[in-house]
């Protein structure tokens, strides 16, 4: 039941940020690197540049994290 609940909220905030992008960009990005790329295109600083390398860093840990979680932990139990 909470797997649902966290995978709805999920799907709405994906919904939301991809509509708010849209609105801003005039275009729909549903692939995060696809967006990162976008964001980099339009604004490109330091910020934007730090910005991008955090969240890509975010998203390899986050990988990472299922695959070790999903493939190492099971096996050594």
């Amino acid at each position: 039941s909470s797997i649902f609940a966290s995978k709805t909220l999920i799907f709405f905030f994906g919904i939301g940020a991809t509509a708010a992008v849209q609105g801003k960009f005039g275009q729909a990005y549903w692939n995060q690197w696809d967006l990162l790329n976008a964001i980099l295109d339009r604004f490109w600083g330091p910020a934007a540049r730090a910005g991008c390398f955090f969240a890509s860093f975010g998203f390899t840990l986050s990988i990472l994290g299922v695959n070790i979680g999903c493939n190492a932990i099971p096996f050594g139990e």
